[in-house]
């Protein structure tokens, strides 16, 4: 899970710094994990990786960004992303981080279920 932030990030010409949403911070995530890519993980090299923000599909079989509300133990509301890491290796099957989309409702108890975006392709 990803709390629903900005955060001032160094800037891509080192000078100053530009704001970044969860949203594009996982993006941007996503955008270095190749680096990982021929590394050993469990006896077997990794082929990709991709870490992405979860939600429901679309009419146009894309995937959108789903937000929710989640009550905490110190009665705090906070909204958070789902993020969900997927590693695929070359002999052994794939490895699954995260929590699949469709058990968020047994972990929250409440969640607004809204859309905010629709993830990049």
């Amino acid at each position: 899970m990803v709390g629903d932030f900005l955060s001032d990030m160094p800037g891509p010409d080192t000078v100053g710094t530009t704001e970044l949403s969860s949203i594009e911070f996982i993006q941007k995530t996503q955008q270095s994990l190749s680096n990982l890519q021929g590394l050993v993980l469990s006896g077997d090299e990794i082929n990709s990786i991709q870490c992405y923000l979860t939600g429901q599909r679309s009419t146009d079989g894309g995937f959108g960004i789903k937000r929710h509300l989640l009550h905490n133990k110190h009665v705090l509301i906070r909204h958070i992303y789902n993020a969900t890491v997927n590693i695929y290796r070359q002999q052994a099957g794939p490895r699954y981080l995260g929590v699949q989309d469709k058990e968020m409702q047994t972990v929250e108890n409440d969640h607004t279920g809204e859309t905010v975006s629709q993830a990049a392709e």
